[in-house]
């Protein structure tokens, strides 16, 4: 996982860390997509708006989960034993 310092930019954090918007976004930081913005270091993020680093360092650094960690998809086992993946398709058909 990710350990996030004063120095990582707001595009390390955003891309790597699961739920890492909404934290940012209680804090009121909603520029994250900006591209200027994910050059920034939290830091400096967190100064331009009046939040204690410290305490964003920790509820990001608290979240369990990063975006390179996600879950597999589900798989199933049929009834020859077979595992097969549950993973969502959709059809496109073209309308005349």
């Amino acid at each position: 996982m990710l350990k996030v310092t004063k120095d990582t930019t707001i595009g390390d954090i955003v891309d790597n860390i699961k739920g890492s918007t909404e934290v940012l976004s209680a804090y009121g930081m909603h520029c994250f997509g900006c591209p200027m913005s994910r050059m920034e270091s939290l830091e400096d993020a967190v100064a331009v708006h009046g939040v204690d680093v410290e305490e964003v360092l920790a509820k990001l650094n608290s979240i369990p989960e990063t975006k390179k960690e996600a879950k597999k998809p589900a798989k199933k086992t049929t009834k020859t034993g077979a595992k097969i993946s549950l993973k969502k398709t959709t059809k496109i058909t073209k309308e005349d």
